[in-house]
């Protein structure tokens, strides 16, 4: 909140953004090629949840997924893919709580129709179902698969922004 307005205008260039695809996509795929498949974790105390958790600040910048950044911070902890991203998503949700309030102050002191609220409502719920069925479908591919995909992804649209953005320059 403190930062929002510096956050939303000083990261938000172009290269910045490419970079840091690119750099998250990176980190991404040595986390999960280090960790490998089986946890590995010396520990399962707070603390590595805690460094998992606080990860999430590094998200203001824009082009740094805020689950990526969890899940890779959890990856080089030696956390296994699944609990990983399940904690990824556990977290995710006290900020969208959080945010919804944050910005559905506005829509108190506003003359809101009725109808604008039920479209607003109908929204929420088909992407909490439709977020739900991703979820599921992202842990059984991340059993089988990995980061690599992700990862390789991430890679592919930095370069391919930072090529845009130096040819138009």
């Amino acid at each position: 909140i403190l930062a929002e307005s510096s956050v939303e205008t000083v990261f938000r260039e172009p290269w910045i953004v490419a970079l840091a695809l690119i750099l998250g996509g990176a980190l991404l795929w040595a986390a999960d090629r280090a960790a490998g498949p089986a946890d590995t974790s010396p520990t399962t105390g707070f603390l590595p949840w805690l460094v998992i958790a606080l990860s999430q600040v590094v998200a203001f910048i824009p082009g740094i997924s805020r689950s990526g950044i969890t899940m890779t911070t959890a990856r080089f902890l030696g956390i296994a893919r699944v609990p990983a991203a399940i904690f990824s998503f556990q977290l995710m949700a006290p900020i969208i709580l959080g945010a919804a309030l944050w910005r559905g102050r506005d829509l108190v002191g506003s003359a809101t129709s009725g109808s604008d609220l039920a479209v607003l409502a109908v929204g929420a719920l088909t992407s909490a179902v439709t977020g739900f069925l991703a979820a599921r479908l992202l842990l059984a591919f991340l059993a089988r698969n990995g980061f690599g995909p992700f990862a390789l992804y991430r890679g592919i649209l930095g370069l391919a922004a930072l090529v845009f953005f130096l040819t138009r320059l």
